[in-house]
């Protein structure tokens, strides 16, 4: 197995990450959607522009032999910390790449808003049982928002298992 590394996202890079969550979201989530979901996400994906400064997000790809396989990013949705985008290219699935990404971002949020109880995230359906071993709760039933599928979850920061 090829080394992977963690880093933030770097000038330049946005193009190529949103091709990788657009390559994964078509084959995990898209399926699963009603007419208009994949549009609708990829416009939302395209305006979150991966990296910009000015979104107050934070963006972490996992790199091996020197290409981007995974991405995820944190932020703040009604003022609290939220995961959104995390995606990860399918011959990496397994090897601990998503779950190293979702440490990576809950450390991020812990440095960022360090009075924050707990981290949310919009779990696709692929998602779900991912998030759940992670110590993510429900919070709500499902839902469809502009054709996408998810399922609200959190983390308690203060209940949070360690992710090994």
């Amino acid at each position: 197995m090829a080394e992977i590394t963690y880093r933030l996202i770097s000038a330049g890079e946005a193009e190529d990450l949103h091709r990788l969550v657009m390559r994964a979201f078509d084959e995990f989530v898209a399926p699963d959607l009603p007419e208009g979901g994949r549009e609708h996400f990829n416009d939302y994906a395209s305006r979150a522009r991966l990296g910009a400064p000015e979104r107050r997000h934070e963006t972490v790809v996992a790199v091996s032999e020197g290409r981007p396989v995974g991405v995820g990013r944190v932020g703040r949705r009604n003022e609290k910390p939220h995961i959104d985008l995390l995606f990860v290219e399918r011959e990496m699935h397994g090897q601990g790449v998503g779950r190293e990404l979702v440490r990576r971002l809950l450390a991020i949020a812990r440095r960022s808003d360090p009075t924050a109880e707990r981290v949310t995230v919009n779990a696709t359906r692929y998602a779900v049982a991912f998030y759940a071993r992670l110590g993510f709760t429900p919070r709500g039933e499902e839902q469809t928002v502009g054709g996408i599928i998810s399922t609200p979850m959190e983390i308690r920061l203060a209940e949070e298992r360690p992710i090994a």
